[in-house]
């Protein structure tokens, strides 16, 4: 099983089947971790999408909460060593992003560890 795309534009985290299918439990192993270890685990956590539009929710930006939900999810998959490189990887480079600029945003660059960019708005402040 490939990990599904959308319109030929790439991967994306938002496709990947939802924690209670029991069924995918003998593909996330065989398929969609090692292709989540190889094309969405960056050095600042997981990426959303590889999509480089410009758009916020696009790369490089990375997310709280989809970090939240990635982790969680790989912990009830008992992917526990998966689960635990993202969090550690998001934690540092949200840490690094804080001695950098004193501040916490909503999100970050997952190859730089600083601020994110793109959308209709100025990056915020907080609620990151």
């Amino acid at each position: 099983m490939r990990l599904p795309t959308t319109h030929g534009r790439g991967t994306k985290l938002c496709r990947l089947p939802p924690r209670g299918y029991s069924r995918y439990s003998s593909t996330l192993r065989t398929s969609i971790k090692p292709t989540v270890c190889r094309k969405l685990l960056m050095p600042g956590g997981i990426a959303t999408t590889l999509v480089v539009s410009g758009q916020q929710w696009d790369h490089p930006n990375r997310w709280a909460p989809l970090q939240w939900i990635v982790v969680v999810g790989l912990n009830n998959y008992n992917e526990v060593q998966l689960a635990d490189a993202i969090a550690k990887r998001w934690s540092c480079e949200n840490i690094d992003g804080y001695h950098m600029s004193r501040i916490l945003v909503e999100k970050y660059n997952l190859m730089t560890g600083s601020a994110g960019g793109g959308g209709e708005y100025a990056v915020q402040v907080g609620f990151g």
